[in-house]
């Protein structure tokens, strides 16, 4: 077990070495904090992956997709060291595909690889905690609370955690097929195999529970969540209806123009962005100056440009 850390220990020296010469110092386009920025936040993220996945994951024979779901079925099987079958998966797929990939891409994903596999036996072997055997529900959400954090942060940061989201992003240049569909197959294939080796359909079942919080809280980091609202409203007094909006809202939108399917009548649609908390006061403002207007709310999880 010792001789495992040191291994971990060695490749993570050397590779740090690596990506300080190769990154930090040849890289003009972001300056140094910002580049200090990215790797503390693949830092973070590597230990919030390694927490998910070895206290609560593992323990209830849980997995999740990518690199940690493969490694939780092959330390099944043969017992050796999680962290360490997770690095020697993932660095050679990222070595080969190097000539492929962006290399400041590359080697901060190394750096990802590096910090996950050393932290999850690191938490494992040195700290000594076998993890939470709780409630399988509570287990597979909370574990995928912290592998979707952290693997938010990293790919925020411009990298990934290796595996089948390395072969996913080179197949996509090469059979034009959408990355997140070849990495929902690959994903797909790994939760299904954790009903069969641990023979228990609930393994399964709840696998597929941790990947779904595990994206909602990777949407989090990545978009922010839904604290914004896209309204659409279909109303016969846009004019008057936008004047208040700006004037007691202090919202600004956008007037399209349309018409009804039967083609008789013109329509006129306010489109605009608003924060969640301020719905209930828009829908009151329009209800107020007309009565028969129609209202379409949508979640807008991303908001860029002026004014946001």
């Amino acid at each position: 077990m010792k001789r495992d850390i040191l291994t971990l220990l060695f490749y993570f020296s050397n590779y740090f070495k690596i990506i300080l010469k190769e990154n930090f110092i040849k890289t003009k386009n972001f300056t140094l904090l910002q580049k200090y920025q990215e790797y503390f936040f693949i830092l973070l993220g590597g230990i919030l992956l390694s927490i998910g996945v070895t206290l609560f994951l593992v323990p209830n024979q849980i997995v999740a997709g990518g690199t940690f779901g493969i490694g939780i079925l092959i330390n099944y099987f043969t017992g050796y060291q999680l962290g360490l079958i997770m690095f020697c998966i993932n660095l050679p797929m990222v070595l080969l595909s190097m000539k492929y990939i962006n290399k400041s891409y590359a080697f901060k994903t190394i750096f990802s690889i590096c910090v996950t596999s050393f932290t999850v036996d690191f938490i494992h072997i040195v700290l000594k905690l076998d993890g939470f055997i709780i409630n399988p529900i509570l287990a597979s959400i909370f574990g995928g609370v912290f592998v979707g954090l952290g693997l938010g942060f990293i790919i925020e940061s411009n990298a990934s955690a290796g595996g089948p989201a390395v072969v996913a992003k080179l197949l996509s240049l090469k059979i034009k097929i959408k990355e997140s569909k070849i990495l929902m197959g690959i994903d797909t294939i790994i939760v299904i195999s954790a009903g069969i080796v641990f023979e228990n359909i609930e393994s399964t079942l709840l696998s597929l529970l941790t990947v779904f919080v595990c994206l909602k809280s990777l949407d989090i980091i990545i978009s922010g969540g839904p604290v914004y609202k896209m309204v659409h409203i279909s109303t016969k007094n846009p004019e008057i209806i936008s004047q208040y909006i700006i004037e007691k809202l202090g919202i600004k939108g956008t007037l399209l123009s349309g018409m009804e399917l039967d083609l008789k009548d013109d329509k006129r649609i306010i489109m605009l962005a608003i924060e969640s908390q301020r719905i209930v006061d828009l829908k009151h403002l329009v209800q107020e100056h007309d009565e028969d207007s129609f209202i379409v709310i949508s979640d807008a999880s991303e908001i860029m440009g002026r004014g946001h």
